[in-house]
């Protein structure tokens, strides 16, 4: 999990005007159905969708700290601003982070949180088919139009997520934690921002005796201007206990409410929920013991399986345990559809071949297709379930696709990975 080195490619004008063609084509299917169902400042009772995250996760939980509100508090929080929902319990860093474009207008926010969310996808399938060593306009574009083609991409602009610089973040992370140590930190920084991202890769990083220089670097980063902000927070409560009460209200209600996670079983990905939908309950974001046990499981693979191939350095090998790694990432908590926006270096190393000899011409085909499904499934989404309202049986081989995917995906890499490992140990010994 170093950094790559960017290979030669073949380009040409016209593979450029074709991508290019591509990606702006991608880019008008998704913008068009963004605008067209946007939603109306000041009117948060209407049925509308578009950029309905960045409303009610990045711009007013800032507006609510400049204003010297809590905006941890969800029954605080809803009653104050024109929300449809509360505010995740993301690390107080992203409101600092968010700040710029709380300083607009709604709309205009929106709109610059939009063209910002572009800028990161192009950015990651950069960073991506760089540490595959795969250069060009043309590469990049292609991977762009193919994101924002995907479930994760076209929701990730379309609600207004942070997924797109989060997993920026992540890439940073694996791939030059080693080489880099001050822009692995930068980037475990950025991925903090939401902890779902933000702790496995920090424990994966711990993991590995040439990572922790950039663990280290990525506290130092984060933390200052962490403690600024829940400074202003507790301030805002009242003190220590207020806040803890909020964050306790905040944390319940992930469970026990039906304002954020209503549709956990529809795009619920990660394993816990794989496992809880599959016991025939729903899935929520607050950790139930058989969904806890799962993630400490599925997280202790993941660490294994990428120590073991620690001590190799060649760009295979990186590209293996970064896709062991963003597998790892997504399985051990709690995730939804569109945080499979991570899987762009994977796919990209899988089918470029990039990761051979590592992982084998056969092994990655059959990763590629499982890897594939969370990014195809249009199926798992509210508009066809709701429009077409499939039997139980059938809504549960839809929505438990992409975690079963995944999960199928992570343990057959995972057999292959330690299988080859002991056999090379056996061999020299």
């Amino acid at each position: 999990m170093t950094r790559a080195l960017v290979g030669p490619t073949r380009e040409t004008p016209t593979r450029v005007a074709l991508a290019c063609m591509a990606f702006a084509i991608a880019l008008t299917l998704v913008t068009v159905r963004t605008f067209h169902d946007a939603v109306v400042p000041g009117r948060p009772e209407l049925a509308r969708y578009g950029l309905r995250d960045f409303r009610d996760a990045v711009y007013y939980p800032v507006r609510a700290l400049v204003d010297g509100n809590d905006p941890y508090r969800p029954s605080t929080y809803r009653t104050q601003y024109p929300v449809g929902s509360k505010f995740p319990l993301y690390a107080p860093l992203i409101l600092a982070f968010h700040l710029p474009f709380a300083l607009l207008p709604e709309r205009a926010g929106g709109i610059a949180h939009y063209a910002f969310n572009v800028g990161c996808t192009i950015l990651l399938a950069f960073v991506s088919l760089r540490l595959c060593g795969i250069g060009g306009a043309a590469a990049t574009l292609a991977l762009s139009a193919a994101m924002l083609l995907s479930r994760p991409g076209h929701t990730n602009l379309f609600t207004g997520e942070c997924t797109a610089y989060v997993c920026l973040g992540t890439y940073l992370a694996l791939g030059w934690s080693g080489s880099s140590p001050a822009l692995g930190g930068i980037g475990l920084a950025l991925a903090a921002m939401k902890p779902t991202f933000g702790v496995p890769l920090g424990l994966l990083m711990l993991a590995r005796p040439g990572e922790r220089r950039a663990f280290v670097y990525g506290v130092l980063i984060a933390a200052p201007v962490t403690a600024v902000v829940l400074a202003i927070v507790v301030h805002a409560e009242g003190g220590v206990a207020p806040f803890l009460a909020a964050m306790r209200e905040n944390y319940s209600s992930l469970g026990t409410t039906g304002e954020t996670y209503s549709g956990g079983s529809v795009i619920a990905l990660d394993a816990g929920a794989l496992v809880e939908r599959l016991l025939g309950r729903t899935p929520g974001a607050a950790l139930a013991r058989v969904e806890a046990t799962v993630s400490v499981a599925i997280l202790a693979l993941g660490i294994v399986v990428i120590r073991r191939i620690a001590a190799r350095t060649t760009r295979d090998a990186r590209l293996a345990a970064a896709t062991v790694a963003c597998m790892t990432i997504l399985l051990c908590v709690h995730h939804h559809a569109y945080d499979a926006l991570l899987l762009a270096l994977p796919i990209a190393a899988l089918v470029s071949g990039r990761c051979a000899p590592t992982i084998g011409p056969r092994l990655r085909w059959v990763l590629s297709a499982l890897l594939l499904v969370p990014w195809v499934n249009y199926f798992a989404t509210f508009t066809f379930l709701d429009r077409w309202e499939p039997d139980a049986a059938t809504q549960l081989v839809i929505t438990s696709a992409n975690g079963a995917a995944l999960v199928a995906a992570l343990l057959v890499v995972s057999v292959a990975l330690l299988a080859a490992r002991t056999g090379a140990s056996e061999t020299a010994g």
